[in-house]
């Protein structure tokens, strides 16, 4: 799910993947908020992040943010 924001947070777009048709991914612009969810035991998710990775308090970064 992608989230936007006007005077409250809401979703934008959901998508869901299936391999049976060929949908085995999505590109999720930077800067946009968002979430995902198993809909079958034994997914995996793999989601990759541009940048140098520096650790933080929150666990992770990138050079540029």
């Amino acid at each position: 799910m992608l989230f936007g924001k006007k005077n409250r947070w809401f979703i934008k777009e959901s998508i869901i993947l299936c391999p049976e048709e060929g949908k085995y991914g999505v590109n999720i612009p930077k800067g946009i908020w968002h979430t995902l969810e198993s809909l079958e035991t034994g997914s995996v998710f793999f989601e990759y992040k541009e940048g140098i990775f520096r650790a933080t308090r929150s666990g992770w970064n990138t050079k540029d943010g």
